[in-house]
């Protein structure tokens, strides 16, 4: 799974709701969440534009995907939800051994730290086949 995002800011575009329901953009979904997200003391993973979360008690790692040529302020992410992937994946990036079956936790495994926690309310819009959140 590849995820693909442009971001652009909509606080400063007066009625952005208003215009986009204007347009035919039907609202499907209002979800609040909290995201924790970890790294090393050193900031390994954040120098790396790599970012490990916590989303409903489930882990995220979400890797850049080198692109070439223009990039249009795409960033690309390769994002790896599977527990055992992330391990591996961690182990690599932070130069540890994870071939144990052990079940530590990944904080405890990689040393890793709570640096923020952020609280997001989205919205969702359908417009034809595009997803606005």
């Amino acid at each position: 799974f590849i995820e693909v995002e442009k971001k652009f800011t909509v606080e400063s575009i007066p009625n952005f709701e208003e215009k986009l329901q204007k347009i035919g953009a039907v609202k499907v979904l209002k979800t609040m969440f909290v995201d924790s997200y970890w790294d090393t003391k050193s900031n390994c993973l954040l120098r790396k534009n790599i970012w490990l979360r916590k989303r409903g008690g489930l882990w995220e790692l979400k890797v850049p995907i080198k692109s070439e040529g223009k990039t249009n302020n795409l960033a690309k992410y390769s994002e790896i939800t599977n527990f055992n992937t992330i391990k591996q994946k961690l182990g690599k990036i932070l130069e540890f051994e994870t071939q144990t079956n052990n079940c530590l936790a990944l904080d405890e495994k990689f040393r890793l730290f709570l640096f923020i926690k952020i609280g997001t309310e989205r919205i969702k819009y359908k417009f034809r086949d595009i997803i606005i959140d």
